[in-house]
């Protein structure tokens, strides 16, 4: 390097005797030699910079594939669910409706209570002709307070008169029988002054509306109209 730095100092001495050896001597070439010596370093640090960016480019482009798989699987999942659970609601509803009228039945009397039984038109509850045998009817009559008309509801829940029970027949007519816990025999005081049939879940009716005396009283579906309302002892 010192004997080509001889040769390039003689070629412009050469070329240009009018220049002085001092301007000569500022131009110095260790600083030349130096930054040439050092021009090769550059370029090995400069790759190693712009090569360290391009390691996120592949993560992003992987990402993508990944929401769309996700998006589309949850949409079909979500729609069965919602068609069997509304269908569910529409059955519990109806067994609702038949519990209700038992459930507004008062309890049995904890005392007997006797006395005349008057229906919403004014007659009495009256056992026909007064005479106490089984399969007798039970009919509306005018109040004369008769032992045929005099009745006790007992605190077993049974309603009698002359010693038989009041029972629900199987052709709706209300008659006498000789008292043995029949479930048919069993009344409760309802709302609207009825008397409802435990075994029935019906209310004693009078079906001429109080317009016919001797008319038997039956069993029918409590309605609250003025034919089911009696006057209880």
């Amino acid at each position: 390097m010192v004997a080509l730095g001889g040769v390039g100092l003689a070629n412009v001495l050469r070329s240009d005797p009018g220049r002085t050896p001092q301007a000569i001597t500022d131009v110095s070439l260790p600083p030349w030699s130096t930054a040439a010596s050092e021009a090769p370093a550059l370029p090995s640090t400069s790759p190693t910079a712009t090569l360290a960016p391009v390691a996120p480019a592949p993560t992003t482009q992987n990402q993508t594939p990944a929401k769309t798989k996700a998006s589309s699987a949850p949409a079909t999942a979500t729609a069965p669910p919602t068609t069997t659970v509304s269908a569910a609601p529409s059955t519990s509803t109806a067994p609702a409706e038949k519990i209700k009228p038992t459930s507004t039945l008062s309890q049995a009397p904890s005392a007997a209570r006797t006395g005349l039984i008057t229906g919403g038109s004014g007659l009495c509850l009256d056992l026909n002709g007064g005479v106490a045998v089984d399969t007798n009817h039970i009919q509306v009559f005018d109040c004369n307070g008769t032992s045929a008309q005099v009745w006790t509801l007992e605190t077993d829940g049974t309603l009698r008169v002359s010693g038989k029970c009041a029972r629900a027949g199987q052709d709706t007519a209300v008659q006498i029988i000789t008292c043995g816990g029949q479930a048919d025999a069993q009344w409760r005081a309802g709302q609207s002054r009825t008397l409802v049939n435990v075994a029935t879940n019906e209310c004693l009716t009078d079906p001429s509306g109080g317009r016919q005396i001797g008319s038997g009283v039956r069993t029918q579906q409590c309605t609250g109209a003025r034919d089911q309302r009696w006057r209880l002892p």
